[in-house]
């Protein structure tokens, strides 16, 4: 039995965790998180507490990045636009940001 933690505000549905149970050939148990995180070590923690396999996230860019440098391939959901529902999963192995920095890093309010 898979344990996988769930970083999201929305509850899995059911056609995503038939998914999950296909893809792990098992059943799951979705420990969900409806909490803000900061930081990957946050939830590496997390996983460590609950003793998750696997974590499907709802996440900023540079904590996915962060996340997959620290070892953590994540699961995500992706969506269907047209139907308004789950249409698959993936995994992120690997993000590569290209980025320019268009402001400085402090303000003074002037």
């Amino acid at each position: 039995m898979a344990r996988i933690l769930w970083l999201s505000r929305h509850l899995p549905t059911k056609a995503q965790v038939n998914d999950l149970e296909s893809i792990y050939k098992d059943s799951v148990v979705i420990v969900q998180y409806n909490i803000t995180v900061y930081d990957a070590k946050h939830i590496i923690k997390l996983m460590q507490k609950e003793n998750c396999s696997d974590v499907l996230v709802v996440l900023p860019l540079f904590i996915l990045e962060d996340l997959v440098n620290k070892g953590v391939s994540p699961i995500i959901s992706v969506m269907d636009k047209r139907k308004g529902g789950h249409s698959k999963f993936i995994r992120l192995r690997k993000i590569k940001l290209e980025c320019d920095t268009l402001t400085g890093g402090s303000h003074d309010g002037n």
